[in-house]
């Protein structure tokens, strides 16, 4: 079993979490989100000179600390970002995930969902064992308030040549 310096395997033994933040890029901007120490979306998207700092560390790197974690003891593995999807580690990183029993451990991506459709077939034949998406919009109206976005024809949700949605009216009475 790989040491650990201070509390890491003691804390691995106790069931904790690993988040891997693949990366710190979105499509979208959401006023809410923290990024955990990198720069928030929102931010970038008004200020394109201000960009994330560079990974240092690639696929194996990466699958090789999640292999040393898990076989410590940590019980829940989340891959997270920004939208992790939009790495270019997510794949190999995802696709390397070694099978293995959810009584060791479980394996969560958490994305916004805008690339399932493009992204579903090679995902279902990872070793994940959920998926979640992060719905905090219920229409084009509403994403665009949370993206921060002024109009929801510019929403990523919006295919060109869509419409948005139609204003509701009020009846005088």
């Amino acid at each position: 079993m790989p040491r650990f310096a201070g509390g890491g395997a003691d804390f691995a033994r106790r069931g904790g979490q690993l988040r891997v933040s693949l990366t710190p890029r979105c499509q979208l901007g959401c006023w809410f989100c923290h990024n955990e120490g990198e720069i928030p979306p929102r931010i970038t998207h008004h200020d394109r000179t201000i960009q994330p700092r560079r990974r240092a560390l690639d696929a194996n790197d990466f699958l090789s600390a999640i292999n040393a974690m898990t076989a410590a003891g940590i019980s829940r593995v989340f891959f997270t970002g920004g939208e992790p999807l939009l790495s270019p580690l997510a794949r190999p990183i995802l696709q390397g995930l070694p099978r293995h029993q959810m009584s060791d451990y479980t394996t969560t991506l958490i994305t916004n969902g805008l690339t399932l459709t493009k992204d579903l077939d090679w995902l279902a034949a990872t070793a994940l064992d959920r998926i979640k998406v992060s719905l905090h919009y219920f229409s084009d109206t509403s994403v665009a308030t949370i993206a921060l976005r002024a109009n929801p024809a510019t929403s990523p949700r919006s295919r060109p040549g869509s419409r948005p949605p139609p204003t509701p009216s009020r009846s005088s009475s």
